[in-house]
């Protein structure tokens, strides 16, 4: 991983869920900044810098459907990683079909959301 860790924003409404990610990002190396809802990440100046955010399914299903449409027309938008449960196979292919979101399914288990966001800090 580079000197400088990677800034990722996690968006998820449950707070202790957020601290939860953040404290287990934070493990991987990672610099982490949560936000509440999507409207408070687009609000973040910082997001411009950050090479990833991974949005709740809940929260954005919560924030929607104005929570797509600013983040689709935001400039200093990252990729999104969205990470969601029992998404079904429609829902995941509309979601990376809009190129908008990559998919990571909960619950994580695994290493894969950390693979995907170290995937896009590549880019």
């Amino acid at each position: 991983m580079p000197a400088t860790p990677a800034l990722v924003f996690m968006v998820e409404s449950d707070q202790a869920m957020r601290h939860s990610f953040r404290f287990s990002l934070e493990l991987d190396g990672f610099e982490v900044r949560t936000c509440g809802t999507v409207a408070e990440l687009l609000a973040h100046p910082d997001l411009g810098t950050a090479c990833c955010a991974v949005v709740d399914g809940n929260t954005l299903a919560r924030d929607k459907p104005d929570a797509i449409a600013a983040l689709e027309g935001h400039q200093a938008r990252p990729p999104l990683v969205l990470i969601a449960d029992h998404i079904g196979r429609r829902r995941f292919a509309r979601a990376i079909a809009s190129g908008l979101f990559h998919v990571v399914e909960t619950p994580v288990l695994d290493d894969a959301l950390v693979r995907c966001i170290k995937a896009l800090r590549r880019f």
